[in-house]
């Protein structure tokens, strides 16, 4: 049955806080969110069903008045790391909410909030989204062909979903078969994703062409699954980025210990400039990601995976769009707009993604 319903107090009417009401009301909790603008205030009023509690999410008094007594979990998410950092704290240890989730892009203050929260008698957890956002495209690269991938126990643990073609070799085929297939690496099927259905099978369930089919594999039987699942052969990998944001320039970073090929490309010349200087191994590229005679001379035709990953979203989606078009492998969009997704042939990912699945395969050239 359906979970016992619990008290929320959500701070910041923003995309992440409304969306993120808008998903918890729907599951049964009693949500009540918290925005300073007035106007913005009366305008989430009239398009949600939750609690708007107009006031400062930083003061005592507005969670007072939002319900903090009584409240089983506080989220802070507005733009400002301090804003959060207090509402959190104040959560904690003035109201002794027994969860408590702050978004905290600088992780100066991460460290610190974790350092003040270590006496409370709180679950305390800290969200980075920029740094989410380059471990989700980080462990994509790591399992080529992937639609997604989670990792568990310290990263020993992947599961990843693989789409299901016509000419795979587990297409019509009952998941009991998988024992003969990784008989050398032992590997479970976790999960079907058919269509708008998540299916959690058994030895008799059929995996067919279309489905997303999530695998659990240790890491160290990573290159043998890898190699049934027909991905290519490992070599050194060729990553194109689109802006020197803080997403960008701590991929390229992370990138550079591996052994990818980076190149970055910022339109602005000074983040370039600086962009260059910080990095050791990544060769920067001045000049519009849009511009498809920058792309053919940049030999975008050869990458592997593409990243947009700047500060205009719009701008991320076309160049994923015209770099697909040139040659390149899989694109990844940094979007945050529902709207710009809609666009997507299943209402499931038609919602905030921090990372939009653009990935669009060479041999579909659609969206997906």
């Amino acid at each position: 049955g359906r979970a016992e319903a619990l008290q929320i107090i959500i701070v910041g009417g923003g995309l992440v806080g409304t969306t993120l009401a808008e998903k918890l009301s729907g599951d049964g909790h009693d949500v009540s969110l918290v925005e300073c603008d007035s106007r913005g205030a009366a305008e989430l009023s009239t398009v949600l069903d939750v609690r708007i509690v107009e006031g400062n999410g930083a003061t005592a008094g507005t969670l007072r008045k939002a319900g903090a007594g009584d409240a089983s979990l506080v989220v802070a998410t507005t733009d400002s790391d301090e804003v959060n950092f207090v509402t959190g704290r104040i959560a904690a240890s003035m109201f002794k909410v027994p969860r408590v989730v702050v978004r905290l892009r600088d992780p100066d203050h991460e460290e610190a909030f974790h350092e003040l929260s270590r006496g409370d008698a709180v679950e305390i957890f800290c969200v980075n989204p920029e740094g989410a956002a380059v471990d989700k495209i980080a462990s994509l690269l790591e399992v080529p062909g992937a639609l997604d991938v989670v990792s568990f126990m310290d990263g020993e643990l992947l599961v990843a979903g693989f789409r299901i073609t016509e000419s795979s070799e587990f297409a019509e085929r009952p998941v009991s078969d998988m024992n003969l297939f990784f008989a050398e690496t032992p590997s479970l099927v976790a999960a079907i994703q058919r269509g708008e259905q998540t299916i959690v099978p058994h030895g008799d369930e059929e995996i067919r062409t279309g489905d997303i089919a999530y695998f659990a594999i240790a890491r160290t039987d990573l290159e043998g699954v890898l190699e049934l699942m027909g991905a290519p052969p490992k070599a050194r990998h060729r990553v194109m980025i689109a802006g020197a944001t803080r997403i960008g320039l701590a991929l390229a970073r992370r990138l550079e210990g591996s052994e990818s090929r980076v190149t970055l490309i910022e339109a602005d010349g000074d983040l370039a400039r600086r962009a260059a200087e910080s990095l050791a191994d990544t060769m920067v590229v001045s000049g519009t990601v849009t511009s498809e005679s920058l792309l053919q001379e940049a030999e975008v035709e050869r990458v592997d995976t593409f990243v947009a990953v700047t500060a205009e979203h719009e701008t991320n989606l076309v160049a994923c769009l015209l770099t697909k078009r040139l040659g390149a492998g899989r694109a990844f969009a940094l979007v945050d707009n529902p709207c710009l997704l809609y666009t997507s042939p299943s209402p499931r990912d038609q919602r905030p993604n921090l990372v939009c699945r653009l990935m669009l395969e060479k041999r579909g050239g659609g969206g997906g």
